[in-house]
């Protein structure tokens, strides 16, 4: 088993001489450095994406505040034309009103 191995890396060796030159320390810190950079970057963009999702979600829960708001407006809208409508009609007094 282990002449297999020593044959199948030196095949691959052949095949890929990149395999047989020496990993310099400076290559190392070179593609450590890169890394890092890699991961900075990623972070970066993940933070991103969370805040837009967050502000995304707070929109939302403006427009639906807001919305809600409207819908009171319109709803005490209604209750006031309606309150003027009998107060001019006559039709009931000022504690009829206010009961209703």
């Amino acid at each position: 088993m282990l002449k297999n191995t020593q044959t199948s890396l030196a095949e691959e060796q052949e095949r890929n001489p990149q395999l047989t030159k020496p990993v310099t320390a400076e290559k190392m810190e070179t593609r450590k450095a890169e890394l890092e950079t890699n991961l900075a970057t990623n972070l970066k963009r993940q933070k991103q994406e969370y805040e837009a999702i967050i502000s995304s979600s707070e929109i939302d829960l403006h427009e639906n505040e807001a919305e809600s708001k409207w819908q009171e407006l319109k709803d005490t809208k209604s209750l006031v034309i309606d309150a003027t409508q009998r107060l001019e009609g006559g039709n009931f007094g000022l504690i009829g009103i206010l009961l209703s």
